[in-house]
């Protein structure tokens, strides 16, 4: 199990001077970091934060995708549920 991204395409494919028949999984991220649909906001952004990730799977709790979010989204969130926050802040 695993995620296949863009970072991973060139990374561990085009920079690595590898083939594109390459078998997936030798060029995937495995065990990414996720986040569950009742996770808090405030965990979702620290693991993004923390990892350096623009979008993270969203999964059930048998571990199958339901979603992605990603840092757009929780900005019109934020933008969304916090409007004065959001645009009164210098």
């Amino acid at each position: 199990v695993g995620l296949f991204t863009d970072r991973d395409l060139l990374v561990r494919v085009l920079a690595a001077g590898l083939p594109l028949t390459v078998p997936m999984p030798e060029c995937l991220t495995p065990n990414p970091v996720v986040v569950q649909p009742k996770d808090p906001v405030q965990a979702a952004l620290k693991k993004m934060e923390k990892g350096g990730y623009r979008h993270l799977p969203v999964v059930g709790d048998d571990r199958r995708p339901v979603g992605v979010l990603s840092v757009r989204r929780v900005m019109h969130y934020l933008v969304e549920h916090f409007p004065g926050l959001v645009y009164n802040h210098p």
